[in-house]
């Protein structure tokens, strides 16, 4: 038997911060169901796409549909040759279906190492949030970018490409990849999706687990702001926070090839993200699943904190 993951201890400087985004957070995120933009924003520092190498990666903003504002940031490695091939790594972000873009330092950042890591093109897309659009918006933005791809509006090798998403990025993955699936038979021309990997996947269920009990009053995710931002998602007058499909990690029709995923056992999402690989390891293909335990929830912004 392995041993037991033991969370990373946070520094005194971390600690203060994820006191003051909970505080501010929770500030932000009002009783009638609404958030705070104005608020957030205080702690949502925006970055602008750029030509000129960074970190060794360009960047450029493409829009897709602006009626709705569905944009990409697309993450070139400013080492790449002509005619050299890679992999395409299409990203959705985390913060609870609620924050943040791909525009925000944490995931411009994220992104950035990504692509100049794994030496990948990275599609980070800008997806609706909400309240102010519900489930399953998200899902639908990331299914019309990939057919965005799949036309021709990106001009690049898409037979190798991945879904990779942290949290509620996660969840996305998962229901995009399933919509993917569900028109693979001859209705893709150019995107096969090679695998999926998902960070700590924001999935729940109608009953509490273990882990969530551990984290009631926790600090940044908690269960309380979890079942507020369900809330916030899930459709006005529907079932309960915890009880329909968009939470849950359930059915077929995942990506065939590769997937993988952390655990998400700093947050209680653990046996979802299990539920989640079953899932994976079921679909077309023989899908191999990693799990990284004993991470803290908000993981980009722990990893950019001294």
């Amino acid at each position: 038997m392995s041993p037991a993951a033991v969370a990373p201890p946070l520094s005194r400087t971390k600690r203060f911060v994820v006191a003051a985004v909970s505080a501010i957070n929770d500030a932000a995120c009002r009783s009638d169901g609404t958030v705070n933009r104005r608020l957030v924003s205080l702690l949502d520092a925006r970055v602008a796409a750029s030509a000129k190498p960074f970190r060794g990666v360009r960047t450029a903003d493409v829009p897709v549909d602006l009626s709705r504002d569905l944009w990409f940031r697309l993450f070139v490695p400013s080492s790449v040759s002509d005619g050299e091939r890679l992999p395409v790594i299409v990203f959705f972000h985390g913060g609870g279906f609620a924050f943040l873009s791909p525009d925000s330092y944490l995931f411009d950042d994220v992104c950035r190492r990504i692509c100049r890591t794994v030496h990948a093109l990275v599609v980070s897309v800008n997806y609706r949030l909400a309240p102010e659009h519900r489930c399953p918006a998200p899902y639908e933005d990331g299914a019309h970018v990939l057919r965005f791809l799949d036309g021709g509006g990106l001009l690049y090798d898409l037979s190798s490409c991945f879904l990779a998403g942290d949290s509620a990025g996660g969840n996305i993955v998962h229901h995009v990849a399933r919509r993917w699936a569900a028109d693979a038979d001859g209705g893709w021309k150019r995107v096969r999706l090679a695998g999926m990997v998902l960070i700590q996947p924001y999935f729940g269920g109608e009953e509490r687990t273990e882990a969530e009990l551990r984290l009631v009053g926790a600090p940044l995710v908690s269960v309380e702001r979890t079942d507020w931002l369900w809330r916030a998602f899930l459709p006005e007058g529907g079932p309960g926070p915890r009880g329909v499909e968009c939470v849950r990690a359930t059915g077929g029709g995942g990506a065939g090839g590769g997937s993988a995923g952390g655990d998400g056992s700093g947050r209680g999402l653990r046996p979802a993200a299990g539920l989640a690989a079953e899932v994976l390891q079921g679909a077309e293909g023989e899908g191999q699943v990693g799990a990284a335990g004993g991470v803290p929830g908000g993981i980009p912004l722990l990893l950019r904190l001294p």
